[in-house]
């Protein structure tokens, strides 16, 4: 009966390290996927319409948002760094 609850004790513990470790490499992924997440939640029927005006043509309408979204985060990062750049130079 000792044993049972000695192995019992022995694998919570072990198991919480596991957890604990688990949680401390993991946490430095957790706002990029919850980011993802909510971009796949907002742009989905967005998607959807655009899979509809495809023809039914998942691959195709699923490049056309990588391109769409990829143009919504690169072109004002791109417009913020010129402007930047500008006033920089003249400083």
């Amino acid at each position: 009966m000792l044993a049972k609850v000695a192995r019992w004790g022995i694998l919570t513990v072990l198991l919480g390290g596991l957890r604990l470790l688990s949680y401390s490499v993991l946490q430095h992924f957790m706002v990029p996927v919850i980011w993802s997440l909510i971009l796949a939640y907002v742009t989905w029927p967005f998607y959807l319409r655009l899979n509809r005006w495809c023809d039914q043509r998942p691959s195709l309408a699923a490049a056309i948002m990588v391109v769409l979204i990829a143009a919504a985060l690169i072109g004002p990062s791109t417009w913020l760094a010129a402007l930047l750049k500008a006033a920089i130079g003249a400083a």
